[in-house]
């Protein structure tokens, strides 16, 4: 998140709110991207689809701890 809002990762919170720090749509994408092409998806998961849930979860979780927790959720294949 820190790239994409260009900032020192050290400045980031678990409070952080990526709106409130300048996050808008386009970057939103660029950090979505960037994230799905590291996490470890499920055989049943396409990139495609875990892109969309976590373009999701960022828009309704844009607290950094919230978000981490929702990716983390997506990943597992746990619901909410």
């Amino acid at each position: 998140m820190a790239t994409c809002l260009q900032m020192p990762a050290a400045d980031l919170t678990d409070d952080s709110d990526f709106f409130d720090l300048g996050g808008h749509s386009l970057i939103a994408i660029a950090l979505v991207e960037g994230l799905c092409g590291q996490l470890p998806l499920s055989e049943d998961q396409t990139r495609e689809e875990a892109e969309g849930e976590v373009l999701t979860a960022l828009f309704l979780t844009p607290r950094l701890a919230d978000f981490t927790a929702a990716v983390e959720r997506i990943v597992s294949g746990s619901p909410e």
